[in-house]
């Protein structure tokens, strides 16, 4: 029997998603610059275009975070409803996903003022890059649910297996967690990343 139309669109969309997260994995990936050149950013954006990245990367997160919780609730949900699951992925990877990616890969040109410092940028990148890589692990997730579905009959899925939602809550749980390190970082911001001066005492 073949798979439902929007079963099929799902496969095809999370594979499809799965190289634009790679994509966006390599971009955030750190990379030396080498002395006396000036460093480039992936996006290719104005000063105007991010006027506060910090702000950006706070609200996408924020946002990512609420669309994951109602994306594994779909997921636990029997029975799978490919043409929900499909609006919630696009939700995330074109808009908050994308809008997160691309403030932190961005850095202003040569002169510009620097909002962020190059401590804090390099921080919120390899933050950004576990968010990325944890909302793969979800949508890897997605993928191994559809295709497991494919020659159930409509009306007929019964449900998440007991592994199944494990894993779903499991996955879900590290969204949850590396999105508040990054909403962390974004609220306590470059003061929260250097360490306290040694006080030295006399005796």
């Amino acid at each position: 029997m073949a798979p439902p139309k929007d079963l099929t669109t799902l496969i095809s969309l999370t594979q499809t998603t799965q190289t634009l997260l790679t994509h966006f994995q390599s971009s955030l990936t750190p990379t030396k610059t080498p002395q006396n050149t000036t460093p480039t950013s992936t996006p290719t954006t104005t000063d105007d275009a991010i006027p506060n990245p910090l702000a950006i990367i706070h609200a996408s997160t924020t946002l990512l975070k609420s669309h994951t919780t109602t994306l594994s609730l779909l997921l636990l949900t029997p029975p799978l409803t490919p043409s929900a699951l499909i609006a919630k992925i696009g939700d995330v990877t074109s808009g908050s996903l994308t809008s997160m990616v691309a403030a932190a890969t961005y850095a202003p040109s040569a002169g510009a003022r620097d909002s962020l410092g190059n401590v804090m940028r390099v921080e919120l990148r390899a933050q950004v890059r576990r968010i990325v890589g944890a909302w793969g692990d979800v949508l890897a997730l997605v993928l191994i649910m559809a295709e497991a579905r494919k020659g159930i009959a409509a009306g007929k899925d019964k449900g998440p297996s007991e592994s199944e939602k494990e894993k779903v809550l499991a996955s879900t749980g590290l969204v949850w967690e590396v999105c508040d390190q990054v909403l962390a970082l974004c609220a306590g911001g470059v003061v929260d990343l250097v360490p306290p001066p040694i006080s030295l005492t006399m005796s």
